[in-house]
């Protein structure tokens, strides 16, 4: 048993994981959280992150599991909640809602289950620290209870024992099933190509023929790897045992930002239109051929236990004894023929049924050789459609930085300055801090106003259920919880419900249902309603600082001093090389600071002492680089 998990904040791309039906033969939903009133798993999922995102500080108000056995390994619904338990148990999760399902991919299930992680009680996230250890002791646990075949655990293991080689991630898999090729066989291909050449030349040469290209990472310093179906994956990751100060060594003296981006490069090989309309009718015909084979190894499978069945029927038909007069069933008892007969045939049945599981794993394992020879078959034929239309442009003219690169290299260079100017003032960064804080404060209160709100509305809706005069019985309900106490009020609607109001028609199992979604949505009232509204009475003077702020910070950014003067003027300067496309792909941050600066600087005394100062900078400069010149030169004469 592997489990795999962690926090997370993404609901709605989760909620569209767990029941995607394209890339899992089979989705069940195991657990459905029926203390929520959202009709769908997405609006369950968005509702856990609303509440740590506005009950809490948290980002992250989910925790996403994954529980998979071996490929032989099966659990029934039953034994698959108890294994959930236990994990919540390891995770500290026990009695939180949760979302469990169910998937079924070439034949082997796993299940995932999403927990919320708020509290709603105590009003805090539960901790995820130490979830690896968890994981592995919930693992060893579930495989101890089910009698399954036990793993190796990096935290559960022994210490002489060595650690385990790690696997790949999650993204990682993603990335394989979208490419057709696992992380392990591209893994062991570009390390074979590494090997292979002795320069860096050789490598980048290498890499091209097999329909990999080398780029440049959104972080600085990084070598990214393009794989033929245009997925990114850093260089480092599709290397096994090769360090990167020897790849550097090799590359040398080619830097990361010697290569185009990740973006630049998938732009430039997908503007080919005609290999994209190639590759479409490819995938095409290897999803079509993917679900032919599929079919067809279910439709041999249905045969072969459908005739399992009849061959079962019919021996049992044949084995029936005849009915024979009593005299001769006593002779049979009596020389024990038929405790014989019995034997035999259990013995005959056994043997059978060891048969019929020996064909069907026979099946099996001769279907997922087709599979494979088919997904071979298809790497091989993307390998040939890359192969016919690989660039023919050289590495160096592919890899030279272009001057449109070295403008906007010189704007983001004047930008970044301009940001560690105001990221430096003290104030700056207060005023920052104190808005984001107020504002957080303030969107929290809203929520729990809304979340409030919300829970009356559901409320009213579920006496509207269950007494005709559902006012009336609220009101008789809110009078006793403020009377006496609420629970004694919720007591009271479980045990007497009709002193409340006259009851509808409905079922007595349906009524008590009702009560309960009642009895938690009133207790939630009561303890929060204290709380939303005292916070509630000071939201106006939480609004009225942001605004105070706001304006403080206004100030702020209308004083310029020299040394942003000059700041502003050099990126001026830098932006006035940037051609329109360039301007379009710039973030709201730049062109604000671009429109201040030519705002500024239609004052002409600014403008000129603008261009003094920073030709005051430029002689400093060139004076200073005169200085560093003349003591090389006294240190390491000219020959």
């Amino acid at each position: 048993m592997v489990i795999k998990g962690k926090s997370c904040g993404h609901a709605r791309k989760l909620a569209r994981h767990l029941m995607r039906t394209d890339q899992n033969e089979r989705v069940d939903i195991l657990e459905f959280d029926e203390t929520s009133a959202a009709p769908t798993i997405e609006a369950a999922l968005l509702e856990y992150q609303l509440l740590a995102t506005h009950l809490t500080s948290a980002k992250h108000g989910l925790y996403e599991t994954s529980l998979s056995p071996r490929h032989n390994e099966t659990l029934t619904h039953q034994q698959w909640e108890q294994a959930v338990d236990i994990l919540a148990d390891q995770l500290g999760l026990s009695g939180q809602p949760r979302i469990v399902v169910l998937h079924q991919k070439n034949g082997r299930e796993h299940v995932h289950a999403v927990f919320q992680r708020t509290d709603t009680e105590t009003m805090r996230v539960i901790s995820d620290s130490h979830n690896y250890p968890a994981h592995e002791l919930a693992a060893r646990q579930i495989e101890k209870t089910f009698d399954l075949e036990p793993s190796f655990g990096v935290f559960t293991r022994e210490q002489d024992e060595p650690r385990p080689e790690q696997t790949f991630t999650r993204a990682e898999h993603q990335k394989a099933e979208r490419t057709g090729i696992s992380a392990e066989e591209r893994k062991a291909e570009i390390t074979e190509l590494y090997r292979e050449a002795k320069t860096g030349r050789e490598f980048i040469d290498n890499l091209e023929e097999n329909g990999y290209y080398l780029a440049r990472g959104d972080k600085t310093n990084i070598f990214m790897v393009v794989d033929p179906q245009f997925e990114a994956h850093r260089l480092s990751t599709c290397l096994k045992g090769v360090k990167m100060s020897e790849v550097k060594a090799l590359l040398h003296p080619l830097k990361p930002s010697n290569f185009e981006t990740v973006e630049t490069c998938k732009r430039r090989l997908t503007e080919q239109s005609h290999v994209l309309e190639e590759a479409d009718k490819l995938r095409e015909k290897h999803l079509s051929q993917m679900e032919k084979l599929t079919s067809e190894h279910q439709m041999a499978r249905d045969r072969l236990e459908a005739r399992h069945i009849l061959d079962n029927q019919a021996d049992q038909d044949s084995r029936k004894a005849p009915e024979f007069p009593g005299i001769l069933q006593t002779i049979k008892l009596v020389f024990g023929i038929t405790w014989m007969e019995t034997k035999i045939g259990d013995a005959a049945d056994r043997k059978r049924r060891a048969e019929q599981s020996q064909e069907l794993e026979d099946l099996k394992r001769d279907q997922l050789n087709e599979r494979t020879a088919l997904q071979r078959t298809q790497r091989k034929e993307w390998h040939k459609l890359d192969q016919e239309h690989k660039p023919e442009l050289d590495i160096k003219a592919r890899f030279e930085v272009a001057s449109v690169r070295r403008r906007e290299n010189e704007f983001e260079e004047k930008m970044q300055a301009l940001r560690d100017y105001d990221e430096g003032k003290d104030e700056w960064r207060f005023l920052n801090e104190k808005i984001f804080q107020e504002t957080r404060k303030r969107d929290k209160i809203r929520f729990k106003e809304d979340y409030l709100t919300a829970l009356e509305a559901s409320l009213s809706d579920t006496f509207d259920l269950i007494f005709e005069d559902s006012d009336q019985a609220l009101e008789k309900f809110k009078g006793m919880a403020s009377e006496t106490s609420i629970k004694k009020a919720i007591k009271a609607l479980e045990r007497r419900p009709a002193q409340f109001g006259h009851l509808k028609g409905d079922s007595l199992k349906n009524v008590n249902q009702q009560i309960e979604l009642a009895a938690v949505d009133a207790r939630k009232i009561h303890y929060l309603k204290p709380r939303i509204e005292n916070a509630s009475r000071n939201l106006w003077q939480t609004e009225s600082y942001i605004r105070h702020l706001q304006t403080k910070k206004l100030e702020y950014l209308q004083s310029v001093p020299d040394e942003k003067l000059v700041l502003l003027r050099e990126l001026q300067f830098a932006a006035n090389k940037l051609d329109e496309g360039q301007w379009k792909e710039l973030d709201p941050d730049a062109k604000h600071a671009i429109r201040q600066s030519r705002d500024l600087f239609k004052d002409r005394e600014k403008r000129e002492l603008a261009d003094r100062l920073l030709k005051r900078e430029i002689e400093r400069d060139e004076q200073e680089r005169e200085r560093t010149l003349e003591l090389r030169r006294e240190i390491d004469p000219p020959i």
